[in-house]
C-alpha cells in the first residue's frame, strides 16, 4: 500500500511540473510535424479525409487526435499544445495504471504477458522451444503453422518458410491463396523435423471468407506426423503440457492450444 501511494506522488509530481513548464509555453509556434498534424486535423474537422487534399506517408490515427484537440480547445497553437499536455498526462496515468496491474503487484516475469496479452501463448512458446531444441541439431528445420514467431528465436533453429504471421493469408484479398501455396510449398521443400501448430484465434486472425487452402492441407500433410506435444492454455492461471507418447491421446479441454508433430521419417 506504501508503494502505490508512492508511485502515485511520484506521478503528480511528474504530471504537475510537466504542465507547469508547458502552460508557460503554450504560445510557442508550431514547428513543422506540429503544422503537418494541424492541417491534415483541421482538414477533418472540414469533412476532407486523410489524404485527399494533401499527402503523406504517416499513418491516420495522428490526424484524428489532432481534429479532436482542434475541436475540443480551438484552433490555435496553444489549444494545440493545451491539448497535447492533456494527452501527455491521461498517458502518463495510465501507464502507472498499468503499471499497478503487472508491476506493482510484483508479478513474476511468466506472468507479465498474460496481464498484458491475455491467452496468447507467449509464455507457452519457452517451453516449446526448449522441447524443440533438444530434440533437433542446427540443420534441422522446424515449422511454425501460427503466427508465433518467438518460437523461432527460443529454439534457435531455421524455419522452414519464411511466412512466420499467418494474417495477411486469411485477409480478404487477391494474394492471400497464392501465399498460402506458397507456404505450402516451401514447408514441403523444406520437410521440417518438427511442425507446431497454433490453435488461437489471435494467432490468425480467420474470417468468414478467408481463403481454407493451408486447413485443409494440413488435414492431409498432418499424417506424416505422431503428435509428440499438446500445450493446453486453460486459463490465465493454468496451463497443462503432454510431451511425448501421451501427446498422441490428449484432447483440449479450452479454445487455446498448441500442438507440436514430429515427422515418423527423416
Amino acid at each position: 500500500m506504501r508503494l502505490r501511494a508512492w508511485a502515485w506522488m511520484t506521478v503528480l509530481i511528474v504530471v504537475v511540473a510537466a504542465a507547469a513548464t508547458r502552460l508557460r509555453l503554450l504560445d510557442v509556434p508550431l514547428d513543422r510535424d506540429e503544422g503537418e498534424y494541424g492541417y491534415f486535423g483541421q482538414l477533418l474537422l472540414h469533412g476532407v479525409p486523410p489524404y485527399a487534399a494533401a499527402y503523406n506517408l504517416k499513418l491516420p490515427g495522428i490526424y484524428g487526435v489532432y481534429a479532436a484537440i482542434l475541436a475540443a480547445f480551438g484552433q490555435s497553437p496553444a489549444a494545440i499544445h493545451l491539448g497535447l499536455l492533456v494527452v501527455n498526462a491521461a498517458t502518463t496515468i495510465l501507464v502507472l495504471r498499468l503499471a499497478e496491474r503487472v508491476i506493482l503487484l510484483q508479478a513474476p516475469p511468466e506472468r507479465v504477458p498474460r496481464e498484458l496479452f491475455g491467452l496468447n501463448p507467449f509464455p507457452e512458446s519457452v517451453e516449446i522451444a526448449r522441447y524443440l531444441r533438444a530434440r533437433t541439431t542446427e540443420g534441422d528445420r522446424i515449422a511454425v503453422i501460427g503466427s508465433e514467431p518467438q518460437i523461432y528465436f527460443y529454439a534457435g533453429r531455421r524455419r522452414a518458410t519464411g511466412y512466420i504471421y499467418m494474417y495477411p493469408m486469411m485477409e480478404d484479398q487477391p494474394y492471400a491463396s497464392g501465399m498460402q501455396r506458397q507456404m505450402i510449398d516451401e514447408i514441403e521443400t523444406a520437410r521440417p523435423r518438427f511442425v507446431v501448430l497454433v490453435n488461437a484465434s489471435s494467432s490468425w486472425s480467420v474470417r468468414p471468407q478467408s481463403d481454407r487452402t493451408l486447413f485443409e492441407w494440413w488435414e492431409r500433410y498432418q499424417q506424416n506426423f505422431d503428435r509428440v506435444g499438446f500445450i493446453d492454455i486453460m486459463s490465465d492461471q493454468l496451463t497443462t503440457y503432454v510431451w511425448d507418447a501421451a501427446a498422441a491421446s490428449a484432447t483440449p479441454k479450452s479454445l487455446v492450444w498448441v500442438a507440436v508433430f514430429e515427422r515418423r521419417s527423416p
